[in-house]
């Protein structure tokens, strides 16, 4: 009776927490270590290890809990050989949601219903709204001051927290994973929920594109322009919309983004300009965004190849590519400190090949999976983060790498759990 009451606690407060996290993620980041080190503590006390650790034994979710393992091993192993025990030390401490997913969040498979882990993700989709309903109206009110429509866009759009707001990149990524979970989840009517919160998630669906747009984001444009027309596919095989309207709908929002680039309306410099810079090739001492990008990563390939097959160490990255920027007179990229801008590159540069390696386990695992149960959010998501990683180095950041593991998992579990819920309905029939 003792060890079922326990348990019953330690469910219901890893819930909560993730309830917590996931409501403010979108907002900060400053509650994202206590809810780690707090949904950790069962796993390492009164040997709840060993009960803990058999579930996901059972539940044959022993690779992703070894995968993400490895990738906060690696961490503290990369830590071990740095000259820059300061920055090690703080990369390490960045990626404790890859100790604390696995051994927080795994153990929850098949304690956790179906409708419990909808709610965490409507909660998320729904913090994520709101973040962007605050943002314009910030944002509107300072127009109105101002009278700059500027205001509107990337940097200028995004407002929580001042100087510690989070970046357009990663606001972009989780409208993105918000959109896609709502349309999921209201393409398949997999809500208990009231009819208020259909309203909202519905809001959502228009909402979350157009903070997409504003933030400029010129990855999270480009990927949601992929995901646009995956998410209608699967509402018209679903039979959620019928063939003609998922038609109507495309052709729609393409004509319509076509008049708004056309008309002057919302700026679209950061796209054009990408094109220019790409055209202009200029790597001599790149100032703009996208050729920095290009030199960086280039540099970033050069230090990688010197430095294999186990990389400078986790906390040399950004001083050794430093070094390298001043050799070549990156006045502006040295002044900015870049670091990869491509996580791929970072774990190369940082780890070697064997985080390559742990880093392309991480990513190709959900697709796998989504690809073998035919999973079509955890699908889309692995495909959203793959290509984020590509031109981030998203997982250096803690916007990142709290939300990219945890999410992970989630989305994991909810499609074992639906698994697990309609096996009983099928062998009833």
């Amino acid at each position: 009776m003792e060890r079922i009451t326990r348990d019953k606690f330690n469910e219901k407060s890893a819930f909560w927490l993730l309830t917590v996290a996931l409501a403010t993620l979108p907002f900060t980041r400053f509650l994202m270590l206590p809810i780690a080190i707090l949904l950790m503590i069962p796993f390492v006390t009164n040997n709840l290890y060993i009960p803990h650790f058999k579930v996901i034994k059972e539940k044959k979710l022993l690779l992703p809990f070894f995968i993400l393992l490895s990738l906060f091993l690696l961490s503290l192993i990369g830590a071990a050989y740095s000259a820059n025990a300061a920055k090690a030390i703080s990369d390490w401490e960045c990626k404790l949601w890859f100790l604390a997913a696995p051994l927080g969040v795994l153990p929850l498979c098949g304690r956790l219903s179906p409708k419990q882990i909808r709610s965490l993700l409507i909660v998320f989709v729904l913090s994520v709204t709101a973040t962007a309903i605050g943002n314009f109206v910030i944002s509107t009110v300072r127009f109105v001051q101002t009278g700059e429509i500027s205001q509107f866009f990337y940097m200028n759009a995004t407002h929580f927290f001042g100087s510690k707001a989070t970046h357009p990149s990663y606001l972009s990524l989780y409208s993105g994973t918000a959109w896609f979970i709502a349309s999921f989840l209201l393409t398949n009517n997999r809500l208990d929920c009231s009819k208020s919160i259909r309203i909202l998630l519905c809001a959502s669906l228009f909402i979350l594109p157009a903070e997409i747009l504003l933030l400029q984001s010129k990855a999270g444009i480009l990927l949601f322009a992929l995901l646009f027309p995956c998410v209608l596919v699967y509402a018209v095989r679903k039979k959620a919309l019928p063939m003609w309207a998922g038609v109507a709908v495309l052709a729609g929002c393409i004509g319509l983004c076509v008049a708004i680039t056309a008309s002057g309306l919302i700026p679209t410099d950061r796209l054009y300009e990408m094109g220019r810079q790409l055209e202009e090739k200029n790597t001599v001492n790149p100032y703009n965004g996208t050729m920095q990008r290009v030199a960086v990563w280039r540099t970033s390939c050069e230090l990688a190849g010197e430095n294999l097959p186990f990389g400078t160490g986790t906390g040399d990255v950004t001083d050794e590519l430093c070094r390298q920027y001043e050799a070549k007179g990156y006045t502006y990229i040295l002044d900015k400190r870049l670091n990869c801008h491509n996580q791929y590159l970072q774990h190369l540069v940082g780890l070697g090949i064997p985080g390559l390696l742990a880093l392309l386990l991480f990513i190709g695992y959900p697709i796998v999976e989504a690809v073998r149960k035919k999973d079509f959010m955890l699908g889309m998501w692995g495909m959203v983060v793959a290509g984020n990683l590509l031109v981030e180095s998203m997982l250096e950041t803690r916007a990142g790498s709290n939300f990219i593991p945890l999410m992970t998992l989630l989305l994991l579990l909810y499609g074992r759990a639906m698994q697990s819920e309609e096996v009983p309905q099928s062998s009833s029939r």
